[in-house]
């Protein structure tokens, strides 16, 4: 039987919210590009994607070539507090 309410929310997503949803299905990750003068307009967006609409938490990593393993443990560790509660 299909839930009504969740094929209506479905289609409710964007076409990022569409792409992170189906990431998170597949156990994937993915890869959203775009040019580095909308760089942090996607940042943004995919922040807010992750905590109101999945209650997700998320880190921004800033890698170059000299960052090391240690240096993208440090900056993926988030405190123990639980995550945002997702848009209903």
């Amino acid at each position: 039987m299909v839930d009504e309410d969740l094929v209506r929310k479905v289609r409710e997503l964007g076409d990022i919210d569409l792409a992170a949803l189906l990431c998170l299905i597949s156990r994937e990750h993915c890869i959203i590009s775009t040019d580095a003068e909308y760089l942090d307009d996607l940042t943004a967006e995919l922040q807010l994607v992750a905590s109101h609409t999945f209650g997700l938490r998320s880190a921004v990593v800033d890698c170059t070539a000299n960052t090391t393993l240690d240096d993208l443990i440090a900056a993926i560790q988030h405190p123990s507090s639980p995550p945002p509660t997702p848009h209903g």
